[in-house]
């Protein structure tokens, strides 16, 4: 569904321990709908996941996608 480099696996590691205990315990990537230039697209810490969240770990992340999103996100890297 999505690719994490292992680049970018580094980086999110690195933001998460920066942030308090049990805040960063995944990472979300949600579409949100925009105005006239279509989506915008959200990264951010999670305490876990919610129900229905597809839920990848790829390089030791662990990335939630809503169901929502996951179709429009299919194939990003």
């Amino acid at each position: 569904m999505v690719t994490l480099t292992e680049r970018a696996a580094v980086k999110v590691r690195e933001l998460a321990g920066q942030e308090p205990a049990g805040e960063a315990e995944v990472l979300r990537i949600a579409i949100q709908g925009g105005g006239c230039s279509g989506f915008q697209y959200g990264l951010g810490f999670d305490r876990g996941p919610q129900d229905g969240d597809n839920e990848i770990d790829m390089h030791g992340v662990k990335l939630v996608i809503d169901p929502v999103s996951a179709p429009y996100l299919q194939g990003a890297e």
